[in-house]
């Protein structure tokens, strides 16, 4: 648990300093809403892999208690449908106001936290070869 800690430490700090930069693109240049699109996918995607390692928390903590609350099986089984809220909302802030936020942008932002777990989990797998 304490290896899964530090990795959500470690992507929240990758994920600020993208946000960072994401936010100074935003003011600097004129890719408003482009860079706008892509924070709040940003955004929505961290929020979804935050409600994934809250989730495991749960289910571990359960795991290794002898009265088992059939509450937290239900919150930790109604993930699917957190996370699909999440990314359903990310969009409809993009289609609600398509002046301001690039659809395309909340996507690919969104979609960046699971390139950041692919790029984790192949470095790791190289350190450990």
């Amino acid at each position: 648990m304490i290896l899964f800690e530090e990795k959500m430490k470690h992507y929240s700090v990758v994920v600020a300093l993208i946000g960072i930069s994401t936010l100074l693109i935003f003011l600097l240049t004129p890719l408003q809403s482009y860079s706008l699109g892509f924070f709040i996918g940003l955004t929505f995607g961290f929020i979804n892999l935050w409600t994934i390692y809250y989730k495991t928390k749960i289910v571990g903590r359960a795991a290794n208690v002898k009265n088992k609350s059939a509450f937290s099986f239900i919150w930790a089984g109604s993930g699917f449908v957190v996370r699909t809220a999440i990314a359903l909302c990310a969009v409809w802030l993009a289609i609600a106001y398509p002046a301001y936020i690039h659809l395309l942008s909340v996507i690919t932002g969104f979609s960046l936290i699971y390139i950041i777990l692919l790029i984790d989990m192949i470095i790791q797998f190289i350190r450990k070869r």
